[in-house]
């Protein structure tokens, strides 16, 4: 692995990426960034379904590339952008949205996460683990569905038997229905497409406001 990708050691995730897309000193390619999203996210942008507009991640990539060759720049600059030697400016921010609107992988929102003891399974891969996590975030296919389970480090720590009451209701009110025998929560879109962010947000939300109230000291 090149040595300057240890230029992208300490802050959130996003932070580091931005930090080395600054530092760089040349035109990143797209198997640079590839492998920056690996190192920093731990998994494997070159992996994910193809868009059915867009192409694979490296075409999504590449084209983002070229259009910040012939552009000169791009909306976004500042400290989420890098300028190589021929003046284009690369935006980590533009980037990650990019990416988002072409793969439905927000890697803002997995920055956000970190440290949240949230696990996260999509797109047929892990997006964020650790062995200390107290609940797994399972999208299906196309993030057409997702479940919400507590995790075994979970239930080997905890002294309740049943998951807090306003969650319950919570997760009802968002439109979950409640798997007893698994103990999870379980939401398909009604009309067959990919939940939207802003109720992958809500969820989310409840999900840390939940594990701050109840379960903080595990």
């Amino acid at each position: 692995m090149p040595k300057e990708f240890e230029r992208a050691a300490l802050g959130t995730k996003a932070e580091r990426m931005d930090r080395w897309m600054r530092t760089v000193g040349r035109r990143p390619s797209a198997s640079d960034l590839i492998q920056l999203i690996e190192l920093i996210y731990g998994f494997d942008m070159d992996t994910l379904p193809a868009s059915p507009t867009q192409g694979s991640a490296r075409e999504v990539i590449e084209g983002y590339l070229e259009e910040c060759d012939s552009s000169g720049s791009t909306g976004s600059s500042g400290s989420s952008g890098s300028s190589d030697l021929s003046g284009s400016s690369i935006s980590g921010r533009e980037l990650r949205q990019r990416l988002n609107l072409a793969f439905g992988v927000n890697l803002d929102a997995l920055s956000a996460l970190e440290g949240e003891r949230i696990s996260l399974y999509s797109k047929n891969q892990w997006m964020l683990r650790d062995d200390t996590d107290l609940f797994i975030v399972h999208t299906g296919k196309g993030d057409v569905d997702v479940r919400i389970y507590p995790t075994p480090y979970f239930w080997l720590r905890t002294k309740a038997e049943a998951l807090p009451d306003d969650f319950m209701h919570d997760m009802l009110i968002l439109g979950y229905d409640f798997d007893e025998g698994t103990s999870s929560h379980y939401y398909c879109s009604p009309g067959g497409e990919a939940v939207p962010d802003e109720f992958k947000g809500k969820t989310i939300h409840t999900l840390r406001r939940m594990i701050a109230r109840s379960f903080s000291g595990l």
